[in-house]
């Protein structure tokens, strides 16, 4: 399987994204500026990317240190709440 490998060809992979609610209460917000609670809810979709270190796109890890220094602007600028989403 490799180190970060699982059955057939899928592999783990992390996202780093902002999360504005810190969800309170364990429960997704309803906020359209909340990215991690959207893309639990509605999946990751392109047209919301911003232009990453190698330009637009979705950008995935295996290693979660290394997502979270993509989840930037999160409710207090890098000392609020953060989201990491495994794929």
């Amino acid at each position: 399987h490799g180190q970060h490998g699982g059955p057939g060809n899928a592999v783990r992979r992390f996202h780093g994204t902002a999360c504005q609610c810190g969800l309170a209460n364990d429960a997704l917000c309803t906020s359209t500026s909340c990215a991690l609670c959207n893309i639990v809810r509605n999946g990751f979709d392109i047209k919301y990317a911003s232009a990453g270190c190698y330009g637009r796109g979705l950008y995935f890890t295996a290693s979660s240190s290394k997502s979270d220094g993509y989840n930037g602007g999160s409710a207090t600028l890098g000392a609020g709440p953060k989201g990491h989403v495994l794929r």
